[in-house]
């Protein structure tokens, strides 16, 4: 940028479960319209995992970006730097975090914060509570007084944590502001976490954020996913809503298994997973996508392609079908792309 940044916080966010601290960030740098101004050279830190292939042809290799973008407030009081990154390393994260922390040196970070995701057996369309963890006894107050809770016990996993760990190194205090999402559904973006996470950011920061993109966006994934739930509890014969057993305490928390199931995605919904998508499923998809244009089939696909590769990209999915009003013809598929991530 062509002046410095005046007494910058640093934002950072990764995938995880939920997509609640991607989300989280992809939507402020949309909602202040910041800049891209630097990126961390990924090699390194990252290898190809795979290749993409379209149409028969194999797509050129690419590494995850680690890209920051700039705001700078126009009432010149505090500005942000906000690191979106889109992927977490296998290996070397604290080399990872330092070499992020150097290029946010050079634009003189005065705090860094991190997002993240809570497991709990709250209900999908309950309100989430934000819990938070610092490294400043000064912030713990000024946590309470912006409604986050306290977080008293246990650990925050992936960079989330470590990041803030490398920033204490250095000697800058640090904030992770994690939002609760119903434990069965880690694999299902959960919008309302993240709208919940950045209203806590703004209160900390002094900032108006409007969230309700993300809140109308959570309305129609929870509508499925309560939809899912009951079809998955008639064909288990549960008869009850499905809750957490024992207590009504967070259960997990960003980076761990989810605890309802060995496998990632929604317990108990395997076997009827398996039969709506056999031959007969197929069947069906193949006639739905006749009725549509090939203009229109090709851009659904082009963003299921992306939301699969990151799941950052589910909202512009979901917009994108609720635009055309196609979302219940691709519900199932839409949150079987999150079940079925790795």
């Amino acid at each position: 940028m062509e002046t410095p940044l005046r007494s910058p916080w640093l934002v950072a966010v990764w995938p995880g479960m939920g997509a609640v601290a991607q989300l989280a960030g992809a939507h402020l740098v949309k909602l202040l319209g910041a800049e891209p101004v630097a990126a961390l050279d990924p090699r390194g830190f990252f290898e190809p995992g795979a290749i993409g292939v379209h149409a028969g042809k194999i797509q050129s290799a690419g590494l995850p970006k680690s890209p920051f973008f700039a705001w700078r407030d126009p009432q010149g009081r505090r500005d942000l730097l906000v690191l979106v990154g889109e992927a977490q390393p296998a290996q070397n994260a604290f080399a990872y975090a330092r070499a992020l922390l150097d290029v946010a040196a050079s634009f003189h970070v005065e705090r860094v914060f991190t997002f993240a995701a809570m497991a709990s057996p709250i209900q999908p369309g309950a309100e989430p509570r934000v819990l938070g963890a610092t490294t400043s006894d000064e912030w713990i107050t000024k946590l309470r007084e912006a409604g986050v809770v306290p977080l008293q016990e246990g650990e925050i996993g992936g960079l989330n944590g470590v990041f803030l760990a490398a920033a204490h190194e250095r000697g800058l205090d640090g904030v992770c502001l994690l939002g609760e999402f119903p434990f069965f559904a880690a694999n299902v973006p959960a919008p309302r976490a993240s709208a919940a996470v950045l209203e806590a950011f703004a209160r900390l920061a002094e900032l108006e954020l409007d969230v309700t993109e993300l809140l109308d966006a959570a309305g129609s994934i929870e509508t499925a996913l309560r939809e899912h739930l009951e079809r998955a509890q008639q064909a288990l014969g549960a008869g009850g809503a499905l809750e957490s057993p024992g207590t009504d305490e967070p259960r997990g928390e960003e980076g761990e298994p989810n605890p309802a199931t060995d496998e990632p995605g929604i317990s108990g919904e395997a076997g009827e997973d398996e039969t709506r998508h056999g031959a007969a499923g197929e069947a069906a998809a193949a006639a739905r996508e006749e009725a549509l244009s090939p203009e229109v089939s090709a851009r659904i696909e082009a963003l299921f392609r992306r939301a699969q590769l990151d799941r950052a990209h589910a909202l512009e999915l979901k917009q994108e079908l609720d635009r055309r009003g196609l979302f219940r013809r691709y519900e199932d598929r839409f949150l079987d792309l999150f079940r079925k991530a790795s």
